[in-house]
């Protein structure tokens, strides 16, 4: 199955957002498109002109996935949430992407637009500092998204809910808990899934998501929950509530490492950042055996990595030696550390090379250069 990168946990109760067409046809027929933004929180109805239509929804500007046309998807039920990189705004990002897995190949699509200030490639870390994930082909990422037919857009989490004509049927400003609103749409979208089944047919219970999204919502980054997580496994290793939650971290955190490792190829500076981040933030927990071949190559690029700092900083260190001053002996100009003409004549710069070596010694202690060092560093110590 073809899959495409997609970078982040898209900021998102958006799972919760998929609102149930208003017939039981509809609810048959219908597709969605969640489109996903970037934001802070409020709470309130918002204001939409009337006949507001998905055709008039500005897309923005491409950032990831396959392009989004607005026109293109009538004849699905259009889902649009404006959120933000909060974490109650990243809370239901696991939930859907499963949902958009299991709807992979049929008329569903999501996108995600991030409208924070900042560059597409300053908005593609933000989304990655987020969090990575694949995602089913279905997903796109934007950046700057929006609707001149709708107000009140500028505080966020803001949704609105398109039918399958095209016509905007429901618009509400909050987040999934802010008012219950939230709890609200998750019984929607279990009763349009209940109708639906082919729309959904994993194990995990939406609850098990809730409870997931509160601990994310509560400030509490996921990856920073998985400790706690593990301490509550320890204690009651067959709730199933606890091992239904592992499954989904578990999931989140496979996702994060195959898209990290699909992002070395094409930017090995930002792999290799999210990867020390994936590793760090498992360490000491089941899931460490998931990233801890990638610990090792860390650890062999680390050792790489210092060999080259600490060369570096040893020929800055010889060439600032070349320029000291040499004095006459054994038939021509010497620099020699053991003569004390030259040592007197040097002092001051003599002390600032020391210095410099010995440094290297403590940064990269267990490179050559820094051996090299060392030994440099012993000659010309006072």
């Amino acid at each position: 199955m073809e899959r495409r990168l997609l970078a982040g946990l898209v900021a998102a109760p958006f799972s919760l957002l998929l609102a149930a067409p208003t017939t039981t046809a509809d609810v048959r027929t219908a597709s969605a498109l969640v489109v996903a933004f970037g934001f802070a929180s409020d709470e309130g109805q918002g204001t939409a002109e009337p006949g507001t239509r998905i055709e008039g929804l500005l897309p923005g500007t491409h950032v990831f996935g396959v392009s989004f046309d607005p026109a293109a998807v009538i004849g699905s039920v259009v889902v649009v949430e404006i959120g933000g990189s909060c974490a109650g705004c990243r809370a239901f990002t696991p939930p859907l992407l499963d949902l958009a897995e299991e709807l992979e190949g049929r008329p569903f699509h999501l996108v995600a637009s991030h409208n924070q200030d900042g560059d597409v490639d300053e908005v593609r870390h933000e989304i990655f500092q987020n969090g990575l994930g694949l995602a089913p082909a279905n997903v796109s990422v934007v950046k700057g998204a929006s609707h001149p037919g709708v107000t009140d857009t500028g505080h966020a989490p803001y949704y609105m809910v398109f039918d399958q004509h095209g016509a905007l049927v429901h618009h509400h400003l909050g987040g999934p808990y802010h008012g219950g609103d939230g709890l609200a749409v998750l019984e929607r979208v279990r009763e349009m899934l209940r109708h639906v089944p082919a729309v959904y047919t994993g194990s995990e219970p939406f609850d098990e998501y809730a409870k997931l999204a509160e601990r994310i919502a509560s400030g509490v980054k996921l990856e920073r929950s998985m400790a706690d997580l593990e301490d509550a496994l320890a204690d009651a290793p067959d709730d199933p509530e606890l091992v239904r939650l592992a499954a989904a971290v578990e999931r989140h955190v496979a996702r994060r490492t195959d898209a990290a490792e699909a992002l070395l190829a094409r930017d090995p500076k930002e792999g290799f950042d999210q990867l020390d981040d994936l590793v760090e933030s498992t360490a000491g927990t089941r899931w460490h055996q998931r990233t801890q071949p990638l610990a090792e190559r860390f650890a062999e690029r680390d050792t790489r990595k210092n060999a080259e700092k600490a060369a570096k900083a040893l020929n800055a260190q010889l060439k600032a030696w070349n320029k000291l001053e040499p004095v006459a002996g054994n038939g021509g100009d010497v620099l020699d550390p053991f003569d004390p003409t030259f040592r007197a004549q040097n002092a001051a710069a003599l002390a600032k090379i020391g210095a410099g070596l010995r440094e290297i010694v403590t940064d990269y202690g267990s490179a050559p250069a820094a051996e090299h060092a060392a030994r440099l560093a012993g000659l010309i110590a006072p």
